[in-house]
């Protein structure tokens, strides 16, 4: 009796401590509530805990932090048989600051159960396993693959001085142009972004980093740290990488929209380098803890908005769907193509940018794209979301342009993940069940008001234009706006070091089970 007291009296000690980090039904979910016309986001809470990812806290091994933000911090780690039994693995492991407020640690409960329903993906940061024992205690490991080399925009900064130009005089490419030196080694190279020229108060400011607030406020989902090759000697990038990168990031942006997520916050800043020259998306699914119609302009430090990667329909609407992504990802192609040289690096005031926008403005060609790419980017930033290709079409265009092979290649490494789906998937797609949210689910604005806009020019485009091109199948999920102060995931950080092994021995594995 005694002891059956005491069981029950801790049980309740538990389900308090959980209801008060908002995690009550953290283990268990709450299925029952589901609502299909709602976003993964704003439901991430309500799905079941899938014990084969809990991970034992004495096979873990914390190492040097890699970053911080406002209320997360990521470490490099050691986990022994994560992957395979005795084996140590170097992986990324993210936790919430000790005092954080406790919208937080719920918030990366929703992203570890987001990415254990998302599935895997070669050119997504995947989840390799979670401790969850002290939760109640509002402590909680999430543990994601580790890329060594960090952001591609960061990267490419350290890259300007030796980049390798494949594209000729007449446009076309070639791949026999090789770099010069056969080892070139960088340290410290100096950040030569460039960045606008400064302008008066008159409007609202866009500062240098793109984000609608000053140069000197950080948003509070950056963990703010870079890659971890100081020492290492790096070959040059060349126009082929470029692309390389490109495509992957196509791919992966493609499979995000099939499990109907959305990115939101699309960047090279939240593209991570990993061995063998693989890129992985990170930060995804964070778009509604940023995007509120009441924190549309900013109102105070926190309320930050990417408005140099929003689309026209995003920054007046507030909608946002698979076809912002799109335009996102023409913005970031610019980047890419540009070497991380800001986007529209000469403008700061954000209705400047706007008004141009809507008046037909679109940045003109970067200095290592030829017209095929930038024709793809031009696609990307149609003015009618429908027009514009889906990733499925961009991963196509921009892997023919790649060498004989290299498409295949990847391709083929991404069928290792696709397998381990299937192998290991659950009883319940929650995420399939969700509503397929194109633009035109997304948006309560009629197609006629689609060239409006206050205070600017009329903008019309061809018939062809108006032709609507069909999306994916199951493009991402978009619906309602929360507050920042109130994340409803705890976004992958913008971390430089999340990748996988350069042995690939984990993909061996369909689904881990460590107990």
């Amino acid at each position: 009796m005694i002891g059956c007291a005491v069981h029950l009296k801790r049980e309740k000690k538990l389900k308090k401590e959980l209801a008060l980090a908002g995690l009550l039904h953290f283990e268990n979910g709450a299925v029952e509530s589901w609502n299909p016309d709602l976003g993964i986001e704003e439901q991430a809470e309500l799905l079941p805990y899938d014990k084969r990812w809990e991970f034992p806290r004495d096979k873990l091994k914390l190492g040097k932090q890699l970053g911080s933000g406002a209320f997360g911090v990521v470490f490099k780690a050691e986990a022994i048989g994560i992957i395979d039994k005795d084996t140590t693995t170097t992986v990324a492991v993210k936790m919430i600051k000790p005092n954080a407020d406790p919208s937080y640690i719920k918030a990366l409960a929703s992203e570890l159960k987001i990415m254990i329903h998302l599935g895997r993906h070669l050119n997504v940061v995947n989840l390799l396993g979670a401790y969850t024992g002290n939760i109640n205690k509002r402590e909680l490991m999430v543990i994601v693959e580790y890329c060594r080399f960090g952001n591609i925009h960061q990267y490419m900064l350290k890259q300007r001085d030796c980049f390798v130009n494949q594209v000729t005089k007449d446009g076309s490419l070639d791949y026999n142009i090789k770099a010069i030196s056969k080892n070139p080694y960088y340290v410290n190279v100096p950040n030569n972004t460039i960045l606008p020229e400064k302008c008066d108060d008159s409007s609202t400011q866009i500062g240098s980093d793109g984000y609608l607030v000053p140069d000197e406020v950080e948003p509070e989902w950056r963990s703010n740290y870079r890659g971890d090759y100081k020492n290492l000697i790096v070959k040059p990038s060349c126009t082929h990488d470029l692309i390389c990168w490109s495509f992957q990031v196509a791919r992966g942006m493609e499979y995000l929209a099939s499990r109907k997520i959305l990115h939101g916050d699309l960047a090279t800043r939240n593209i991570l380098l990993a061995e063998e020259n693989i890129v992985k998306i990170c930060d995804f699914g964070f778009a509604k803890t940023m995007y509120n119609s009441e924190n549309y302009k900013k109102k105070s430090d926190k309320d930050l908005l990417p408005v140099k990667w929003m689309a026209i329909e995003s920054l007046r609407d507030r909608v946002f769907s698979t076809q912002s992504d799109v335009w996102a990802f023409g913005i970031v192609l610019w980047e890419i193509f540009s070497l991380a040289v800001t986007p529209y690096p000469n403008i700061q005031k954000f209705n400047d940018l706007f008004n141009r926008l809507v008046e037909g403005y679109r940045m003109e060609q970067p200095k290592y794209a030829n017209s095929d790419i930038y024709n793809i980017m031009l696609d990307c930033w149609k003015m009618n979301p429908m027009t514009r290709p889906s990733f499925t079409d961009l991963a196509e265009r921009l892997g023919d342009l790649l060498q004989d092979g290299t498409k295949s290649h990847y391709m083929n490494l991404n069928e290792v993940y696709m397998r381990m789906n299937t192998e290991g998937s659950v009883s319940t797609d929650y995420l399939s069940l969700l509503t397929a949210p194109t633009y035109l689910n997304c948006s309560t604005v009629s197609e006629n008001n689609l060239n409006s806009c206050p205070n600017s020019s009329e903008h019309s485009e061809s018939k062809d234009d108006l032709e609507l091109k069909p999306m994916l199948h199951n493009p991402v999920e978009c619906s309602g706006y929360i507050n920042l102060t109130k994340p409803s995931s705890f976004s992958n950080p913008n971390y430089d070091v999340v990748g996988k092994s350069k042995n690939y021995s984990y993909l061996q594995s369909p689904c881990p089970s460590y107990v």
